[in-house]
């Protein structure tokens, strides 16, 4: 993800069956938000090397900006996709304030050491009345789940789970959103994946 890292999700080991797992239950929820991407413009932040989920879009959107610190090279080759090199949230600073239509901040938030300056960022380039902001993080619950697949088990890359910062309840994530900026009113979080995960799907005015 992105953070003091210099690589990208993804590169250089092969997904597991739990990272595989855990992407496309995100992929699941996120696909029921963006039913009205068509032809817009879809921001994935922290979208890992491959852009995995950003790339399944891209035959629908009208144009796809990725953020990450490292990117597969065949993904700079598509004129619909502009590629940020960069850590959050001084990267985010390559995209226009309100030009964004979907902002995807999928398992990334939890690796930042700033990210109240990126949720808000996330807000400013997001379109006011129409935009949607969604934001997913691991739980306390998830915690336990993943430091035993990691260490334990050996089923997800102990590295990743050894890079993350903190995890949220769904009143710690609607507070850091809160502090960022987004009002009560734009906001709505929810857990998901079995609790494993809490969920914001922000709104902004």
């Amino acid at each position: 993800m992105i953070g003091v890292r210099s690589t990208s999700f993804g590169e250089g080991h092969e997904l597991t069956f739990v990272d595989k797992f855990g992407t496309w239950l995100s992929s699941r929820r996120l696909l029921k938000i963006m039913k009205n991407a068509d032809g817009k413009v879809v921001a994935d932040i922290g979208c890992g090397y491959d852009a995995r989920f950003g790339m399944s879009l891209l035959a629908r959107v009208g144009r796809l900006i990725l953020v990450d610190v490292s990117f597969n090279p065949d993904l700079t080759r598509n004129p619909n996709v502009k590629c940020i090199s960069g850590t959050l949230p001084t990267a985010l600073g390559g995209i226009e304030s309100n030009s964004v239509d979907y902002v995807i901040l999928n398992s990334v938030l939890e690796h930042l050491d700033d990210p109240s300056e990126t949720l808000r960022e996330l807000r400013r380039i997001s379109k006011s009345g129409s935009g949607v902001c969604f934001v997913n993080v691991p739980t306390w619950l998830g915690k336990v789940a993943l430091e035993s697949s990691a260490f334990r088990f050996h089923l997800s890359p102990a590295f990743e789970i050894d890079d993350h910062r903190r995890y949220y309840s769904v009143h710690e994530l609607w507070q850091a959103l809160r502090d960022a900026g987004f009002m009560p009113s734009e906001m709505t979080v929810r857990r998901h994946k079995f609790g494993l995960n809490a969920y914001a799907v922000c709104r902004p005015r």
